[in-house]
């Protein structure tokens, strides 16, 4: 199960400067969303990450947001938005901190998901 929700979370990603998920990204948040739906007792956290690009404070603003379209992303497909947390982190974790190709900046934009628990 665990491997299935880190699949998930390395396929979403967002438009440059945005919240706006990638078309891409919603098959792996629909099967997230099944995975979750099967096994009510699932809880995550949910990370929203941004690249460097402009300023930090709005990157941590963004990143907030980018999180946030996930959870409601997951609600609107019947998951109860108590199971899920996030944060927004900003550019302070890039995977990518000097990055060099488009494609870099680009996985720098992304969401991470953690498994903290199973509801008693």
């Amino acid at each position: 199960m665990i491997k299935k929700v880190n699949y998930t979370a390395k396929n979403i990603q967002f438009q440059p400067g945005s919240n706006k998920l990638v078309a891409s990204s919603l098959k792996g948040l629909n099967d997230l969303a099944a995975l979750m739906n099967n096994d009510p007792s699932l809880l995550l956290k949910i990370d929203g990450h941004s690249d460097n690009t402009g300023d930090a404070v709005k990157n941590k603003q963004l990143s907030e947001k980018r999180a946030i379209a996930v959870v409601d992303y997951l609600v609107q497909h019947g998951i109860e938005a108590s199971r899920l947390s996030t944060k927004g982190v900003g550019n302070k974790q890039m995977m990518y901190p000097d990055p060099q190709t488009e494609w870099q900046v680009s996985a720098n934009r992304r969401i991470e998901i953690e498994v903290t628990g199973f509801a008693e």
